[in-house]
């Protein structure tokens, strides 16, 4: 139920955020907020999963409606930012090749570091230390060409 409840929380958020930043031109306050939303959902996982009304639940929701605004947000980047068809091309190129190769090796390295360290905190640390690294780079990347 918790799996569900993070996934159509997403549903709205995919729609909503990319055509807000798109409308108000304001593509790095949109992102920030969708990461925001994860970073502050995980954290609330991590240190209080009962503690909030609605315990995990609400941190489920919280989470999927910023995973679920991230993809979308990141695709309608490379076309914002991208000067010509085929420059977009290759970066969406690039940038999808990289995105699905880390996807794709994330469940088995975090399951290999949820076994070694006998929890979830080193993993959950791992998450959290990523949405640091994004921050940095939406702040780069949202700044006017």
């Amino acid at each position: 139920m918790l799996l569900a409840t993070w996934s159509l929380t997403q549903i709205p958020s995919a729609l909503l955020f990319p055509a807000l930043a798109e409308r108000r031109r304001r593509w790095r306050f949109w992102s920030a907020l969708a990461l925001a939303c994860v970073a502050v959902g995980t954290a609330g996982a991590l240190l209080a999963p009962m503690a909030a009304p609605g315990g995990p639940w609400l941190w489920a929701a919280v989470i999927g409606l910023g995973s679920g605004a991230g993809f979308p947000l990141g695709l309608t980047l490379v076309a914002w930012r991208s000067p010509d068809g085929p420059a977009g091309a290759a970066t969406s190129g690039l940038a999808l090749g990289v995105g699905y190769t880390v996807a794709g090796l994330g469940p088995l390295l975090m399951g290999v570091l949820i076994d070694l360290t006998g929890g979830f905190p080193a993993a959950i640390g791992v998450l959290l230390t990523a949405a640091a690294v994004q921050a940095v780079v939406i702040g780069r990347l949202g700044r006017d060409r």
